[in-house]
């Protein structure tokens, strides 16, 4: 499944004739993300390492995949967390903790974000990382 959703958003971008307007793809999945909860708008749930304040919380779904509620305070790092929690979207707890990464090259963003942007980007997939690992934990110890 991580494949499929990695190739539906490299054709939204690679659909795009620069980089101003991949943002504004980018700009346009935050604006579509669903209310993130105010019970989980924590200091734990907090991504470290953003120039922004973003959010990040998961929980186990009935099919073992998340359900990933994230949100930030700028409309391009509401983007990159909308785009982040698609690609994790319906995906097994596996496929989560063994994604090598590889999309952020595939995408260009090693390339074309902010190394502060990019550190946030990886500590967000480390704590998504860190769900599906306490996740993973806890459903084989039924």
């Amino acid at each position: 499944m991580i494949k499929q959703n990695i190739d539906q958003i490299a054709s939204v971008l690679n659909s795009m004739d620069n980089w101003d307007q991949r943002y504004q793809a980018m700009m346009d999945m935050g604006q579509k993300l669903p209310v993130f909860p105010e019970k989980y708008r924590t200091e734990s749930n907090i991504v470290r390492g953003c120039n922004t304040v973003a959010w990040v919380f998961a929980e186990l779904n009935e099919d073992n995949t998340l359900r990933i509620f994230v949100d930030g305070d700028s409309d391009l790092a509401r983007g990159i967390l909308a785009m982040v929690r698609y690609i994790y979207s319906s995906c097994s707890l596996q496929e989560i903790i063994d994604d090598d990464l590889g999309w952020i090259v595939l995408f260009g963003l090693d390339a074309k974000l902010s190394q502060v942007r990019l550190n946030g980007l990886k500590s967000l997939i480390k704590l998504i990382k860190s769900f599906a690992l306490a996740y993973q934990l806890k459903v084989s110890k039924k």
